[in-house]
Order: structure tokens, then C-alpha cells, then sequence
């Protein structure tokens, strides 16, 4: 039997991406789930190794595929930063480990199947090292499409 699409809320969106990276895969690779990291400037107070923030940098887009008069197809961009701890006696070890976290990542969440949606990678906005060299931070931008309720 066929089903129709389900409205699917943002919450819904950040609970599956939340679920992937602390999931087995996330758990096998170390990662910790920090709520909501977004790098205000040279603090490192409370960055985690390893540790993984979603944010979310914009508003949905409605993509103008209107599924009836209760839905609509909207676009939602996410981004989930990275940090990662640089070991002083073996910087180029710790920077090359922590881009290959950052590919294991990106392969985690646009191989994610059977979700109402499926993400997108977009591009890496921002890899940066901050608190004198002793962390790396990498950010990796999204979009995800869903069904949502019209005017809720």
C-alpha cells in the first residue's frame, strides 16, 4: 500500500541527525555530542574532543513543491561543527586525523537511509585552528528537504 508524505518537523530533522552521530558509527568513531556548539571566538572553555554541535544557520525555505493545501516541500540548511583536539608533540597527526573524522562525518549523514528526508552535503565553510593551535574547528553545511505544515 502506498502512503502519502508525512509532515516532518525540524525538530524530527535534528532528533535523526543527533541520532546518526551518537549512534553506533559516531560511537565507534569517538564522537560526543555538545549541544549546540558554535564558535564564538578564541574560548576554548567547554570545547570537547571530538565533540559535535548541529546548528542551524537559516530559516526553512519553502522549495515552492506544494504537496496539498496543508504541505509544502521545504529546504532546511544545517551545520554540524567539528572539534577536535591538536596534540602539541604531533600536530600534523592530530590535523590529519581530524579531516578524516570530518570526511567520516559527511559520509555518515548523506548515507543515511530510510529517514522522511535526506541530507545534502553543501560544502565546508569554515576549518580553522583556534586557542593558540590547540584545537581544530571545522564546519560542514547541509540541506535537508522535508514535508512541513503550511502556516505552523
Amino acid at each position: 500500500m502506498l502512503h502519502g508524505p508525512s509532515i516532518v518537523a525540524l525538530s524530527d530533522l535534528i532528533a535523526e541527525i543527533e541520532g546518526v552521530l551518537t549512534g553506533a558509527e559516531g560511537q565507534a568513531l569517538g564522537l560526543q555530542l555538545a549541544a549546540g556548539i558554535n564558535y564564538p571566538g578564541d574560548s576554548v572553555t567547554g570545547l570537547l574532543h571530538k565533540g559535535v554541535g548541529i546548528n542551524l544557520p537559516s530559516q526553512s525555505a519553502n522549495t515552492g513543491a506544494y504537496r496539498d493545501a496543508t504541505m509544502a516541500r521545504v529546504e532546511d540548511r544545517v551545520s554540524v561543527t567539528l572539534t577536535h583536539i591538536v596534540v602539541p608533540n604531533d600536530q600534523r597527526t592530530s590535523r590529519a586525523a581530524a579531516l578524516v573524522l570530518e570526511e567520516q562525518i559527511r559520509h555518515m549523514l548523506t548515507q543515511t537511509a530510510s529517514t522522511p528526508f535526506r541530507l545534502r552535503y553543501l560544502g565546508t565553510s569554515s576549518r580553522r585552528t583556534v586557542g593558540g593551535a590547540e584545537w581544530i574547528v571545522i564546519v560542514q553545511d547541509f540541506a535537508a528537504q522535508r514535508d512541513a505544515a503550511l502556516g505552523g
